[in-house]
């Protein structure tokens, strides 16, 4: 699929609300009209749009399209590194989860998970390979909001059977994670944010919102492990997932579990959404004439995205406050289909 991108110039700036948060808390933002006699135009199987078009859907903070390695379509503040990846950084967990022994069959008992409220035996029972694929059946209350809205009662489900965007779940991963290798996550993704050339990744920042999160034990044990990157380094782990774990001919993460963590574990049927799940990845359920056949997605509250279209080898990252279906709508020319979606967490 060839896309052909006029890289005249587009002045104006676009700023998101989301991307004025510093640990989530939201702040003033300004926003400015797109020029519309300003074009920059994408061009998709003959199918024409202007920028104008995509803007008006709404406010971008930045936006990068890359094909075949190469950037097509760049706007806003790439280099900005206090961007809140919302729940982007569930999906950049489940990479680094690659790049360290760890026993995904464990249980939470073997472990000795625990949380304020306790769980039972059989909560116990669940695995890091549950938690991964948003299946533990533990609805004990998370840290933080977002959840599915359709979140079973408590200990109505089994472990391993049922799906669930569950913030606890995806919380707790992050303590485990930590447990298991004796690696801090932020210390973690600063190694392999080395190793594939992030540009903006402020390590201290990205600590100390995490120590003023991880104090406030109140309703869980276990805090959310939010992430900040710029726009720039987002897109290098996209293309580290497009090149299946690898970064300038380097195998990083294994390209075997790359291709475990982006397989479909639930079908969109089961997830109620516009794609299935894997491990911590959304992936598009699609046959093989549709655009987005083996896509995958990195999905954050208000449209923080990282998409891998290895149909069209590209990849697709934005930082902005609009529906991500739309932007994918436009871009690809497509309606994608769902019943009901999932409401994402910050």
């Amino acid at each position: 699929m060839d896309i052909l991108v006029d890289l005249s110039s587009f002045s104006n700036y676009v700023e998101s609300p989301i991307n004025n948060m510093i640990g989530g808390r939201r702040t003033k933002s300004r926003r400015k009209k797109i020029d519309k006699k300003t074009y920059k135009r994408i061009s998709i199987n003959n199918n024409k749009h202007t920028m104008d078009t995509i803007f008006e859907l709404g406010g971008f903070q930045s936006i990068i399209i890359s094909q075949n390695n190469n950037t097509i379509f760049e706007y806003g503040n790439i280099k900005y590194n206090r961007g809140f990846l919302a729940s982007c950084r569930k999906s950049v967990l489940a990479i680094l989860y690659g790049m360290y022994p760890i026993n995904l069959d464990k249980t939470l008992k073997e472990l000795n998970i625990d949380d304020i409220l306790g769980l039972s035996d059989i909560e116990k029972t669940a695995t890091i390979r549950d938690l991964l694929s948003a299946k533990s059946g533990i609805y004990h209350p998370a840290s933080n909001p977002g959840d599915s809205l359709n979140k079973p009662e408590r200990h109505s489900k089994n472990p391993g059977e049922h799906f669930t965007y569950n913030n606890w779940d995806f919380n707790v991963l992050g303590t485990i994670f930590t447990l298991e290798t004796g690696v801090n996550i932020y210390d973690a993704l600063d190694n392999l944010g080395k190793q594939i050339g992030f540009e903006d990744f402020d390590l201290d920042f990205n600590k100390e919102q995490y120590n003023d999160r991880k104090e406030d034990k109140s309703i869980s044990n276990h805090p959310p492990y939010h992430i900040f990157l710029s726009t720039r380094d987002m897109l290098k782990i996209g293309y580290l997932m497009l090149n299946k774990g690898k970064y300038n001919e380097k195998q990083i993460v294994p390209k075997e579990w790359i291709k475990e963590i982006t397989s479909l574990k639930t079908t969109k049927e089961l997830t109620k959404d516009i794609a299935g799940y894997g491990y911590m990845w959304w992936v598009f359920d699609e046959d093989k004439d549709h655009p987005l056949y083996q896509a995958y997605a990195a999905r954050g509250a208000e449209g923080q995205i990282i998409v891998i279209v290895p149909k069209s080898n590209m990849v697709i990252v934005t930082k902005n406050y609009m529906p991500r279906t739309k932007l994918l709508e436009k871009i690809f020319d497509i309606k994608l289909k769902y019943a009901k979606e999932v409401k994402l967490s910050n």
